[in-house]
């Protein structure tokens, strides 16, 4: 296909599209063929693009272009690429230009520079700037900065903001990332929130208030996230209602749960079934085992073995 017959507006748009599915050697193509011919925001688009995949040397050259042709895109990626490259005063001076227009990009590339130099603090109040002005990818980045610093006060004050959104999915992945960091004090509230819009969301809040050892609510929640077809939570209220002391109650939901495809209650079947039932322990232990479940193996070879010790004859 000879790409110099379509206009440059035209190739543009193919780039994009070529970009947003992650096609970049074919993106770089079609961004060449517009900006080789004048097109601004393709130069910008395609400095941008070329320097996120480490090619500095030919990004500058269509940075350049752009910025001093008043590109935005381009603008901030060249500003970005002045500060890596140890060029400092020009790099903020472009970007801070820009910030005067209250450009929000602009904040956050700053912002995460800062980062990068482990300079938290002015790193902090640019990302705080650009969530003021509405920006989802400057607060997930300053998430972020407040875990990897350990300032729980900041952290708490920052999601406050997450009702100026009204976004359930960006609270779910917040809170998402609260509860791996076991932040559950964080998450819980903002699980509260949102608990209605997934089961998921319903199991992870049962695994918090069962942390706290608040039991009347996990039950609460995973049995609500159970009604919703959730089948870790059989898993999890199971274990808890063992814990408890209702044993039976809870090797039922343990075995409502393995034959909902959750292989780590077939090993938790085998072990706490071995003493009083070891074949039916044996037959979950052999259910773990071919489904690769860790430990599975080791554990079933042994007590096979004791039950064929056990019953072998003259015995």
């Amino acid at each position: 296909m000879d790409i110099s017959q379509f206009a440059p507006d035209e190739a543009l748009t193919r780039a994009k599209e070529f970009q947003e599915r992650r096609f970049f050697d074919e993106a770089i193509v079609w961004y060449k063929s517009a900006a080789e011919r004048g097109n601004i925001e393709a130069n910008g688009r395609l400095g941008e693009l070329l320097y996120k995949l480490k090619k500095v040397k030919e990004a500058k050259k269509y940075l350049i272009f752009a910025a001093k042709n008043g590109d935005v895109i381009g603008s901030i990626a060249y500003g970005g690429l002045l500060l890596d490259s140890g060029k400092v005063d020009q790099g903020k001076t472009i970007l801070e230009n820009l910030i005067k227009n209250e450009n929000v990009e602009a904040m956050i590339e700053l912002g995460k520079w800062y980062m990068k130099t482990k300079q938290f603090k002015k790193g902090a109040y640019w990302l705080q700037l650009a969530v003021e002005n509405g920006s989802f990818s400057a607060f997930y980045s300053l998430v972020d900065l407040y875990i990897e610093t350990s300032e729980v006060n900041q952290l708490n004050e920052l999601l406050k903001l997450l009702t100026n959104f009204e976004d359930p999915v960006l609270t779910r992945e917040i809170a998402d990332k609260l509860f791996v960091e076991g932040l559950f004090e964080l998450a819980e509230p903002l699980y509260v929130q949102i608990k209605k819009s997934s089961p998921e969301v319903l199991c992870n809040l049962g695994m918090i208030y069962w942390e706290n050892n608040q039991l009347s609510m996990a039950k609460d929640s995973f049995q609500s996230a159970i009604e919703l077809g959730e089948k870790n939570s059989l898993y999890n209220l199971g274990m808890l209602l063992i814990e408890s002391g209702e044993e039976d109650q809870g090797i039922k939901l343990l075995e409502r749960a393995a034959e909902g495809e959750i292989n780590e209650a077939e090993l938790t079947l085998g072990m706490l079934l071995a003493d009083n039932q070891p074949f039916t322990a044996l037959d979950w232990l052999e259910k773990a085992k071919n489904h690769n479940v860790d430990g599975a193996e080791e554990l079933y070879n042994k007590l096979d073995e004791k039950l064929r010790q056990k019953y072998s004859r003259g015995n």
